[in-house]
């Protein structure tokens, strides 16, 4: 979490790859990186590193992402992420 607090970059492995959601919000958001394979993370940094306009990119991703470290707001935006998932789902299935 400080890490995307910070706005730095972060690329999950082994520890946090299979966590589904945690994979879902990096592609949502744009902030990160899920890969476990060692050969493609160093690929994914390197490539990163010499790229200035993917780093522009990530800038302006970080600077839309929704940083919340109060539980009540916290709590309001799980509620509201639950009502739109429950909106697109039922709007899809008729």
């Amino acid at each position: 979490m400080e890490s995307l607090y910070l706005k730095r970059p972060f690329l999950i492995s082994n520890l946090l790859y299979a966590a589904k959601p945690t994979t879902q919000f990096f592609e949502r958001h744009k902030v990160g990186w899920v890969e476990n394979s060692i050969q493609k993370q160093v690929d994914i940094l390197q490539a990163y590193s010499e790229d200035s306009h993917a780093q522009e990119a990530m800038k302006k991703a970080f600077e839309k992402l929704p940083t919340t470290f109060d539980s009540d707001a916290f709590a309001q935006m799980i509620v509201q992420d639950a009502e739109k998932f429950l909106r697109d789902t039922s709007v899809s299935n008729l």
